[in-house]
This record gives C-alpha cells, structure tokens and sequence, in this order.
C-alpha cells in the first residue's frame, strides 16, 4: 500500500511539472529548465550522506523522514507566489526524494524473503507503470480546466497517505536491524542441508 500510494502521487505530480511551472507563472521553458537540472544534480550530491543518516535514524525512519519532508516541499508548491520560490521548493523536495530511494532499496533488502525480493520489487515497478501510465491524464484533465492546483493537492494526499502507511507498518513489525536479526540469503535450514545430505551419502 506504501509503495502503492507513493507511486500514485508521483504519477499524479512529477510527469506534468513543467507544464505546471509554465501555466502557473507564465514561465518560458528557458526558465523553467534550470530548476530541474539543478534539482538533479543537487539530489546526487545528497546521496553519499544516506548511510550516515541511516546508522543514526535506521533505514526505515529515513524513508519515513524522506517522505514526510518531502510531502512538506510540496505542500509549499502551490502556495509560492513567484516562481523562483516554487523552483527552490522542488529542488529541494526532490533533493529529499532522490536520497530516499537507496534506503528503499536497502529496506527491501533486509526486511523482504530473499527468495520473494525479486516479486516485492516488480510490485512497485508495476505500480510506478501504471500511475505514470493513468494518472498525468488526470493531472492534464485538470491543467486544461485551469485547476492547476488540484494535481498537486492530490498528490499532496497520496505522499501523506504513504507516509502514515509506512509509519503504521513500521510500527507493527520493525525491521530485523531493529529486532536485533537479519535476513541472509540462506536460513538455518538450508545450511543444515548440504550437512544432512552429506552425512547420507557417507
């Protein structure tokens, strides 16, 4: 459901961005570009920092911090009265975001089966498929009746949503850092095998 909701405010938000940033402030695409390559190149400088934020917060509550944070920037969005300040906000929400997506990967590593990870990671990516798919179509029905603000509110909802979801999860099964075990690629039975099958053989 986390992944679900993250991926249905994404679709709803990012794909119409810059048409978004040209109806709402008039801006041409020569303004507009700057904002987006240095969103880019400033969430690449943020990610070595994540292990660090991770040891201290775990992975789980930087996910958790990331989308809150994140959900913050975009609330500011719409509310920016000119479009520097918008600009400002989304290259550091997606600041924020872009660091968020190795603790993601890290957190399906140690908190998913080994043998259903494959599975667990082709459900988000086939839910990132669909929203980008579906959703911008929604998002362009509103820009063209001029209701730029609705696809930003909307996507303001999912992230919440996705946030209390993952809040609520965390809570009721922590991460097996947190339990003091780890998920390894191999339990306790399958070491004891090969052992078992050898003694047969002999």
């Amino acid at each position: 459901m986390f992944f679900a909701l993250q991926v249905a405010g994404l679709g709803l938000v990012v794909p119409l961005l810059p048409l978004w940033f040209a109806l709402r402030f008039g801006a041409s695409s020569t303004a507009i570009a700057p904002w987006f390559a240095a969103a880019q190149l400033a969430g690449l400088a943020l990610i070595p920092f994540v292990p660090a934020l991770a040891r201290r917060l775990g992975v789980g509550g930087v996910i958790l911090l990331a989308v809150g944070v994140s959900t913050l920037l975009l609330v500011g969005m719409p509310l920016a009265p000119i479009l520097p300040v918008a600009g400002l906000f989304y290259v550091l929400r997606t600041d924020v975001v872009l660091m968020q997506w190795p603790a993601q990967l890290s957190f399906l590593q140690r908190a998913v089966d080994p043998r259903l990870r494959a599975w667990r990671r082709a459900c988000p990516l086939s839910c990132w498929s669909v929203a980008m798919a579906l959703l911008p179509v929604l998002s362009g029905y509103f820009m063209d009746r001029r209701l730029l603000e609705w696809p930003l509110v909307l996507g303001i909802v999912c992230y919440a949503a996705a946030a209390l979801c993952f809040y609520l999860a965390l809570r009721r099964t922590p991460l097996p850092e947190e339990e003091g075990t780890m998920i390894t690629d191999c339990d306790e039975g399958d070491l004891e095998q090969p052992a078992a099958t050898s003694e047969r053989a002999s």
